[in-house]
């Protein structure tokens, strides 16, 4: 009964492959025992030699079990990291990540053309740069509100001047300028440390044209009034 119980066991719980095992070593060390001690019966054998089987099937099962779950765990982990890389790359803000003594970690596809990087650059980036000694972030009085960030706080500096230099399809260097704003906040782990600093840049150059080209319409119809030789009188629809 214990070596059926044992097989049986072993099918309900246990592949194929490892009820095969296992049937085929009872039958084996039963045939053994019987050589080597014939006084003993087959069910006397049996008995000691189902409990040691049914042992060592729940123990193959509990390690079944445990390696499933360790599975399930990194498979989710991959999961998770794969949404993770995805939304990061795929974010239309430039973001950039950085560790805690200000060495970048990780450019996304929206920094890279923002800054106008190459694969090359950023390798020398990540060797020789440090956003917290940046002396032009210093001189546009950003560096404040990203070292800020990097001292636990969420932070949002105001909109600064930027000039490029960027080449056309046909190869000629052209100069663009952008105005850009920067978010910047720490990552806090489980221990309440700051693991990485993210910064955020947000090209707000249409809206900040929109509105200078608003201060001039303001400024020319103003000077037309002023200037103007006849009365202007300005009435509502009331």
């Amino acid at each position: 009964y214990f070596v059926i119980i044992s097989v049986m066991l072993s099918s309900i719980l246990l592949s194929w492959q490892w009820t095969a095992a296992i049937a085929v070593a009872i039958f084996l060390i039963t045939i053994a025992l019987q050589l080597f001690v014939p006084a003993l019966t087959f069910s006397e054998l049996a008995t000691p030699l189902g409990y040691s089987i049914i042992t060592s099937g729940l123990i193959v099962v509990f390690m079944r079990y445990r390696n499933s779950l360790e599975a399930s765990r990194r498979a989710e982990l991959v999961i998770s990291e794969n949404r993770w890389r995805m939304m990061f790359n795929q974010s239309p803000f430039s973001t950039v990540v950085y560790s805690p003594n200000g060495r970048p970690l990780l450019y996304n596809q929206a920094a890279l053309e923002l800054w106008n990087l190459s694969n090359h650059d950023l390798e020398h980036i990540r060797q020789h740069y440090n956003v917290l000694e940046d002396e032009q972030l210093e001189a546009k009085g950003v560096l404040s509100y990203i070292r800020r960030g990097f001292a636990g706080t969420a932070t949002t500096s105001p909109p600064s001047k930027y000039e490029f230099n960027r080449l056309e399809e046909n190869g000629s260097s052209v100069a663009d300028t952008r105005w850009i704003v920067g978010h910047c906040y720490p990552v806090i782990d489980e221990k309440g440390d700051i693991f990485e600093v993210v910064l955020i840049h947000e090209d707000i150059t249409e809206h900040k044209l929109a509105e200078e080209a608003l201060q001039r319409s303001e400024v020319y119809f103003r000077s037309l009034i002023e200037n103007a030789l006849d009365i202007v009188t300005v009435l509502n629809v009331d």
